[in-house]
């Protein structure tokens, strides 16, 4: 019985044995699927959702708190090289998927520690959900990493609105505005030699952002360059077709025959009086007879002789208008002084030789006006028997190569302005063709210059003081472009022609100096006499068909 009892009791034990040991198995095998469970169970997207954390740092310190924070730091090392919009990448998904299947190959080999195994399940099963949850933190934050990029692309119109004030203030500055003298080649650089951008027309207008003495930078036509100073002036050249033309052609006559005609200087007197034959044959072909006005200055003791040509219109008593020019010269060619005035009288009794005006004209070429005190135009007042008739004189002189166009006259008494009729005709006849014509500046120191008379410095200046109106026209300057005198001390302000450059070591002035020679003036100011010539002349014609 006793053997029998222990034989059961054996066998019972066996079982038991065997029992519990395949409930251990059924443990083990349990906690392993449990595992796997957990890894089949977690979301392929929510897996690579742990490198968010370093975006939300709550969840950070959580994580760290785990005892899986090596396998939760892989992923965040992966990801940062990757952009933010691709922070579900493949890549990171089997990264964290592959910590679940490592857990499951540790198990085995620690069967006979299955307990500790079990035991270590549920804190993994505990950590699952909190890996589960963080999928929809991710999934949040998604759009505002997508939303930075239009802030991207919108900075892109703001750097382009900056540009503009950034160049502002190194643009160029127009400094003043000038006109070509003729057509005139805009280069690269200031040299004949540099590379022609374009060619501008003549008579065009041009911004100058710089002056030089030989070279301006200008623009035009949207392109800037260097064109040569001396084809540029201050105003238009104005020209009227078949005005002036023939003056020119006489000033480039007098200017290659007759140079240097100062009285009272041995061979320069000489070619004085050559110049003054001439203009007596020239007369003599137009159908003229002459009067001499003969006498000795006052001033010099030097002898003088002019010439006086009348146009008569028939009439008895009838008015006379005089028209004169100076042809004596100094130490120049005396093309501009007063080689124009000389052609203009002599296109004008060209024209009127066969023309009937209602009053009569005296065409008149004066000597002594340089260094003899006008000692011709003075004989003429004191000798001429018909000066009782004269109900105007005319004096033209330097009217080619100053900078601008100029009409004087009138007188004073008591403070007002009289005998200025033909002053204000002739500015009404400029401004009707669109010709600059200008008066003399107010606010010169010199009382005789007040504008618009100029009572001294030429050959009307008997005329006025017999109380005689008078009109006189010239080319000058008499002020820069900036309106300050620049004449020097114990010079004239009339004496000063033109603010261009290359008069500059003579302070301005053209009279009386080596620049008074046609072929220098036209390489200084080309197409400047011509066209000053031809407005004159447009001017006088129409004066004297008006004048009554």
């Amino acid at each position: 019985m006793l053997m029998k009892s222990f034989k059961r009791k054996r066998v019972r034990f066996v079982f038991a044995c065997a029992f519990m040991c395949m409930g251990l198995f059924a443990c083990g095998t349990k906690a392993g699927r449990e595992t796997e469970s957990v890894t089949d169970t977690l979301p392929a997207e929510s897996l690579p959702e742990i490198p968010v954390s370093v975006a939300t740092p709550a969840w950070t310190t959580e994580a760290d708190e785990t005892e899986e924070k090596p396998v939760e730091t892989t992923p965040p090392v992966e990801e940062t090289t990757l952009p933010a919009e691709e922070t579900t990448s493949e890549n990171d998904s089997e990264a964290a998927s592959a910590d679940p299947t490592e857990t499951t190959e540790i198990v085995p080999p620690e069967l006979p520690t299955a307990p500790p195994v079990v035991e270590t399940a549920p804190p993994i099963i505990e950590t699952t959900p909190p890996i589960i949850e963080t999928a929809p933190p991710v999934v949040e934050t998604a759009p505002p990493i997508i939303e930075t990029t239009p802030p991207v692309i919108e900075t892109v119109p703001p750097i382009i609105e900056t540009e503009p004030p950034t160049e502002a203030p190194t643009a160029p500055v127009v400094v003043s505005a000038w006109y070509t003298t003729s057509t005139l080649n805009l280069r690269e650089s200031p040299s004949l030699s540099a590379k022609v951008i374009l060619t501008i027309p003549k008579n065009t207008a041009v911004d100058c952002l710089a002056e030089g003495p030989d070279w301006h930078l200008v623009t035009y036509g949207g392109a800037t360059g260097y064109v040569a100073s001396g084809y540029l002036a201050d105003e238009a050249l104005i020209t009227f077709p078949g005005y002036g033309e023939t003056a020119y052609a006489y000033v480039r006559y007098i200017n290659d025959h007759f140079s240097v005609r100062l009285n009272g200087n041995g061979y320069s007197t000489k070619k004085k009086e050559a110049c003054g034959a001439w203009i007596e044959r020239t007369m003599n072909s137009l159908g003229y007879t002459a009067t001499y006005h003969l006498g000795v200055s006052p001033a010099t003791g030097v002898a003088v002789k002019s010439y006086a040509f009348r146009k008569s219109c028939g009439a008895a008593n009838a008015p006379l208008v005089v028209i004169g020019a100076h042809y004596d010269s100094r130490e120049s060619r005396g093309a501009e002084d007063n080689g124009t005035g000389v052609g203009m009288v002599l296109e004008l009794a060209q024209r009127y030789a066969q023309i009937g005006l209602p009053y009569d004209i005296d065409f008149c070429f004066w000597d002594g006006e340089e260094l003899q005190g006008c000692a011709g135009s003075y004989f003429y007042v004191k000798q001429s028997p018909d000066i009782g008739r004269v109900t105007l004189y005319i004096n033209l002189d330097c009217l080619g190569a100053g900078d601008h166009m100029f009409a004087y006259g009138g007188d004073y008494v008591n403070g007002k302005l009289v005998r200025a009729e033909a002053y204000t005709k002739a500015m009404e006849i400029a401004t009707r063709f669109g010709i600059p014509l200008r008066p003399i500046p107010a606010g010169l120191a010199e009382p005789e210059l007040q504008t618009p008379t100029r009572l001294y410095g030429s050959d009307q200046d008997y005329f006025a003081r017999a109380g005689i109106p008078y009109l006189y026209f010239e080319a000058n300057a008499w002020i820069d472009r900036n309106g300050a005198e620049q004449y020097p001390a114990g010079q004239r302000p009339y004496q000063y022609n033109s603010v261009h450059a290359a008069f500059a070591d003579t302070f301005g002035t053209i009279n009386h100096t080596k620049f008074d020679d046609l072929d220098v003036l036209e390489r200084i100011v080309p197409g400047r006499i011509q066209a000053h010539m031809s407005c004159f002349a447009k001017i006088l014609y129409t004066f004297l068909e008006e004048y009554r």
